[in-house]
């Protein structure tokens, strides 16, 4: 088993190698370019737009589907009400 301060050394060095490759990636010259990608928010309020439009279209399916076999059953109850109305003689 490897002694604490020699696991503790390889942890660092790891951690070190990774800073290092993060640093070396943030001073790439097109890295302003996708900074100013993830940082623009310019176009969220129509993503926001889209994501309610399909909530609010998906719940009138929902609810369509439950109003629908019940608007179905009294469609066909005023349909009898109907046809048994005796109309008289004018």
């Amino acid at each position: 088993m490897a002694s604490p301060t020699c696991s503790y050394r390889i942890f660092t060095d790891r951690v070190g190698r990774a800073l290092a490759g993060v640093r070396a990636i943030e001073s790439q010259p097109d890295n302003g370019i996708r900074n100013g990608f993830f940082a623009e928010d310019s176009g969220a309020v129509s993503v926001d737009f889209v994501i309610l439009t399909a909530a609010a279209a998906g719940l009138g399916a929902v609810a369509l589907s439950i109003v629908g076999s019940g608007a179905v059953e009294m469609s066909g109850k005023i349909e009898s009400f109907l046809a048994n109305i005796q109309i008289g003689a004018m």
